[in-house]
């Protein structure tokens, strides 16, 4: 099995988390759209939702950020 790095959320998350704190609640396509997809437009990268899907559930899997289902 191979060893993975320590997670360390880069300091991009900020703005990530401030956004979080004034969402009541928001689904990782919102978040792609409102997070992810502008900030790397900046960086010339494209982001797909897929791999915004990855990073949300590295972050969840770390204890970032936490999942409710929906009602």
């Amino acid at each position: 099995m191979k060893k993975q790095a320590p997670f360390f959320p880069e300091p991009a998350y900020e703005g990530l988390f401030m956004l979080l704190g004034e969402l009541r609640s928001a689904s990782v396509a919102q978040l792609h759209e409102l997070f992810f997809k502008p900030r790397l437009a900046r960086a010339c990268q494209s982001l797909s939702l897929r791999s915004t899907y990855n990073r949300i559930a590295t972050l969840q899997k770390h204890g970032y950020l936490k999942s409710y289902p929906t009602v």
